[in-house]
């Protein structure tokens, strides 16, 4: 990133405008930014990181407070920064959240916090913004991180370097730095892959146990201790279940021939009543002949009338459009009227209002003058109203000094008191901490026996759901299989019935619905067994909700499994946890919890009032610095205040002197300006009326003449069609047979009556003639047989099936037991199987979960070993710099030897001294050389991070401060560090007050303070 140029407006140090062109630098890469002391010079710096990032450049300093304390009441705070990277060029303006002057009428007015990024790459005119890529500051924000590479705080430590920013780098702890590199560098991965080694070797082992109590859980259920006894019962249930299938084969036989029989018997009484129906329902069709012949005669005369009704609908239709075009003539002829009458009132008005513009030029001119005065006794105004405003600040803000040195000499008292009473008091319990943690323990103990005992309850209850859930199970799968059977013999008997239905219908010579063929050897005779199609709906209906229950039940009863394995599981833990004390009666661990709460409060109340007294000291020293910082801003605040009462005191005197004493009348010049500008409106609202009026009356006597002219031709064709369409429809009565006009309404009927009488006529006759051949039908199926009697049929019929529903009911018992066992051992077959797969991947994945963790002899995590091959890369190109700087006399390093296991470590810092050839803490340094270091290590750190940051090329870079501490030598060095930089293409800034800096640095961006704010200019 290269800043192009930079715009400030009522920010920091600059109360105006202020303009800096850093293109005007042309090829002059190394540059100083020189002024004195607070003379605004990190203004600029925090100007950059503003616009970029919505933060300044200095941690301790807050964006909120980036309003300039000089600038106009009416003025906005703003920053717009253009910027190259690359290619590339971009434009962003921010403007925080301020309070300013109201732009319309009286007091301030909070504006929010605004924010705008444009691309300009290819855009020569700086008036042409670009195209927009992001607005408001969360997304300028994130749009700015993505295109740069860096947030603000990398951004502060790779391109921006603040005054003693960087040194906490130095002084802080290995932990410190870890934050920062975390920062910097892309380790999230190597965290994450710690994390998931160890969430993997957790997953593995609840697993393994998971498998374990698979294996109990079906022991459990098959009411067996080993795999071997689970084999044994699987080979007795199967026998048993093969000679229960060969009785259920027996009994099917013997119900089959009853069910026939029943079949049969019950087709034959229904053909009888079949034929009995059929001669009824010929009789009753037959009736209605009469009536069908006259409705037939009503058809004929009603399609001869619909023919013509399409004449009959043409002369209403004519006769409607008649009469509209005879009233739409009345309407234009009137219309035509009114527009003359109007027209003439319209231009008589123009003439009147003809000498209304010059009258108008000469008020404007007046208006002008009075204006003028107005805005001049406004801007007195304001400026009377901020030296009161100031006035009132300066007492305020005296009033608060006296204030705040009063909190301050009471918070010093205070602390002295406090003090004082801390070395009277003797130390007392020096037990009370001992004591303390043995009254936690048997307070634990009684909240692990409360929850066993609540554990235990619940476990008894939950072994009792569970033993239900099985039995109601088991009775379900009783109930599941009945059906199945059921279904299974009501569907063969169906089909058979339905069978000798169609075998009933067949003919010689005629083709079978179901196979086709024309010959019948063997056609399918009915039985004595009658089952309704409703009736295998409703049996196949009860399986399925069967079904669906024991699914239900079935998921039910694994969470009540679920549940009291864990109950189980909980309350071997708390056993284990109380060991022996799981038996003990809880009022006796109650009592003693009580006597050792008692015994340490008793202790510790000596060590409670020393220590609440330490707190009351300590909140006593920061009180006391708290009223030292505010007694000191105060003072500030009353000179800032003096200041700008002095400054607008000046401004009134001004702004009285352009205003005379007989133009201070606000309220007449308001009046007066407000009549001129009324006349005004009515003068030249009156002269435009009247036009327009004229205009839009002439458009409309236009348009009135030709809407007369249009509606007097459609009349005359109109009464043109009304004229043929009564002829034609009069000459066509008499063609269709209508003596009259009232005959044919009288025969008309509308479409679906026509539809609905021509079919009645043809429903009719097929129903007779169906009638006719279903009688003859149903007689020929009785002829020469008698009826049976279906009750016996069915009574024998009843009988068999109970016989074998028995047997089956057996069988299915037999089935399910065999079914279950061998399910079983499939489970167990799949329990072992998986077992021995978890045990081996344990084996690996647990061994590098624990290593990866930090269960190593280094005790040195993943993440963090990532972390220190990154600072190696740092201190590596840190030392280079470090070198040329201490005269080849240091390098930096990092501690290889091990420290305390208990903190973390592995990131701390040593600098080797090649004079003495020994090495020490880089903490050790004197001011000047932590001052080299610090720029040694954010240069190092700026070279890594680009290098590791997708190819993000750093172009800029300032330094701010800190070559105050050096001496000659150490300074010659350090501008040899810095001037190396530009070589490679960046652009240097420095940032200093050295007036040494200034005679070795010849390209400058000067910057001057003064009572008025500050201003900075190049000197190339």
């Amino acid at each position: 990133m290269r800043p192009r140029r930079l715009r400030m407006e009522a920010f920091g140090a600059y109360p105006g405008r202020q303009d800096l062109d850093f293109d005007i630098l042309g090829d002059r890469r190394f540059f100083l930014i020189h002024g004195a002391t607070g003379s605004g010079k990190t203004t600029i710096l925090d100007a950059i990181c503003f616009a970029l990032y919505g933060t300044l450049s200095g941690s301790a300093r807050q964006a909120a407070n980036a309003r300039s304390e000089m600038a106009d009441d009416d003025a906005e705070t703003s920053v717009r920064l253009d910027f190259s990277l690359g290619s590339e060029h971009y434009r962003v303006e921010r403007k925080p959240e301020q309070v300013r002057a109201k732009k319309r009428g009286e007091g301030t007015t909070k504006v929010a916090p605004k924010a705008t990024l444009w691309r300009r790459t290819n855009t020569t005119d700086d008036a042409d913004e670009g195209k927009v890529m992001a607005t408001g500051p969360r997304n300028v924000d994130q749009m700015i991180v993505d295109i740069l590479g860096f947030d603000a705080d990398q951004f502060r430590q790779v391109v921006v370097l603040p005054q003693g920013e960087f040194l906490g780098f130095i002084k802080g702890g290995s932990k410190d730095r870890e934050q920062i590199l975390r920062a910097l560098f892309p380790t999230q991965r190597f965290a994450e892959i710690e994390n998931a080694l160890r969430d993997r070797s957790r997953d593995v082992q609840e697993r393994i146990e998971d498998v374990r109590k698979r294996r109990a859980f079906i022991w459990e259920q098959a009411e067996v201790d080993s795999d071997a006894a689970l084999h044994e019962a699987l080979d007795g249930a199967r026998t048993a279940r093969k000679d229960a299938e060969a009785h259920v084969l027996e009994m099917q036989q013997v119900h089959e021939a009853a069910r026939a029989a029943l079949t049969h018997g019950k087709s034959l009484a229904e053909a009888f009543a079949a034929a009995r129906d059929a001669e009824a329902a010929l009789a009753a069709l037959t009736a209605k002949a009469e009536e069908m012949t006259a409705l037939e005669r009503a058809l004929e005369k009603a399609r001869k009338a619909a023919e013509l009704r399409d004449l009959d609908q043409a002369v209403e239709a004519t006769a409607k459009d008649l009469s509209q075009g005879q009233t739409a003539l009345k309407a234009a002829a009137q219309a035509w009227e009114s527009a003359e009458e109007r027209l003439a009132g319209a231009r008589e008005m123009v003439e009147q209002t003809s000498e209304h513009d010059a009258r108008v030029e000469a008020m404007r001119e007046e208006e002008r003058r009075v204006g003028d005065w107005l805005e001049r006794l406004e801007s007195l105004t304001k400026a009377r109203a901020d030296h009161a405003t100031a006035t009132k600040a300066l007492t305020d803000a005296r009033n608060e000094e006296a204030e705040a040195k009063l909190a301050r000499d009471a918070a010093a008292q205070k602390l002295r008191e406090l003090t004082e009473r801390k070395e009277a008091i003797a130390v007392e319990g020096t037990q009370a901490k001992e004591l303390r943690r043995a009254a936690d323990e048997a307070s634990e103990r009684v909240q692990w026996r409360t929850k066993l005992l609540a554990t235990s309850k619940q476990l008894v209850s939950a072994e009792l759901d569970e033993r239900r859930s099985r039995e109601a199970i088991e009775k379900l799968r009783e109930d599941e299989t009945a059906a199945r059977d059921a279904l299974r013999s009501l569907e063969q008997v169906y089909m058979k019935q339905q069978a000798a239905v169609l075998a009933a219908g067949l003919s010689d010579g005629e083709p079978c619905p179901v196979c086709g063929s024309i010959h019948h050897p063997i056609p399918a005779t009915p039985s004595d067994d009658d089952v309704a199609a409703e009736a295998v709906d409703d049996a196949r209906a009860r399986l399925d909700d069967l079904g669906r229950t024991l699914a239900t039940r079935n998921d039910a009863l694994t969470e009540l499994t679920s549940a009291t394995t864990r109950l189980r599981a909980d309350r071997d833990n708390l056993v284990e946890r109380l060991k022996d004390a799981a038996e003990a009666p809880l009022e006796e661990l109650t009592a003693r919890a009580n006597d050792a709460l008692a015994q340490a409060e008793k202790a510790g109340r000596a060590a409670e009032t020393l220590a609440d007294l330490e707190r009351q000291i300590e909140a006593a020293r920061q009180e006391q610095t708290q009223s030292d910082e505010v007694f000191s801003a105060q003072t500030q605040a009353v000179n800032d205040a003096a200041t700008k009462a002095g400054k607008t005191e000046a401004i009134v005197a001004e702004r009285e002197a352009s205003v005379p004493t007989d133009q201070r009348d606000k309220d007449g010049l308001t009046q007066r300006r407000a009549e001129l500008v009324a006349q005004m409106d009515v003068l030249r609202n009156a002269r435009a009326k009247a036009l327009m009026n004229e205009r839009d009356a002439n458009d409309k006597r236009t348009a009135a003449v030709a809407a007369h002219q249009a509606a007097t031709h459609a009349q005359n064709q109109a009464q043109e069609r009304y004229d043929a369409a009564v002829e034609a429809f009069e000459q066509r009565l008499g063609q269709k047979g209508f003596a009259d006009k009232e005959a044919y309404r009288a025969a008309a009927r509308s479409e679906a009556e026509i539809d609905a009488m021509a079919g009645e006529l043809t429903a009719y006759r097929e129903k007779i003639h169906a009638a006719k051949e279903h009688a003859v039908r149903a007689k020929a199926k009785v002829e020469d047989k008698s009826e049976p009697d279906p009750d016996a049929l069915t009574a024998t019929e009843n009988d068999a099936g109970q016989k074998l529903e028995t047997a089956r009911e057996d069988a299915s018992r037999r089935r399910r037991r065999v079914e279950q066992l061998e399910k079983w051992m499939t489970d167990l077959a799949a329990v072992t199987k998986d077992e021995n797969a978890l045990e081996a991947r344990f084996a690996t994945v647990g061994h590098v979960a624990r290593v990866v963790a930090g269960d190593n002899p280094q005790r040195l995590s993943f993440s963090r070993f990532v972390l220190g091959a990154y600072l190696d890369d740092v201190l590596i190109a840190a030392s280079q710099r470090m070198l040329v700087m201490s005269q080849h006399r240091y390098r930096i390093q990092r501690q290889m030897t091990a420290g305390d296991l208990r903190r973390a470590s592995g990131l701390d810092l040593e600098v080797v001294d090649n004079w003495t050839g020994g090495s020490r803490d880089i903490s050790t340094l004197s001011g000047g050389e932590s001052f080299m270091a610090a720029l040694a290590l954010a240069l190092g750190l700026a070279d890594v991070v680009q290098a590791y940051s997708g190819g993000v090329h750093l172009e800029t870079i300032f330094v701010d401060e800190g070559f105050g501490s050096l001496d000659p030598e150490a300074l010659d060095a350090a501008m040899r560090v810095l001037q190396d930089l530009q070589k490679g293409g960046r652009l240097v800034g420095i940032i200093s007050h050295v007036d040494e800096l200034k005679e070795r640095i010849d390209v400058r961006l000067e910057v001057t303070g003064g009572e008025r704010g500050s201003r900075a200019r190049f000197v190339v």
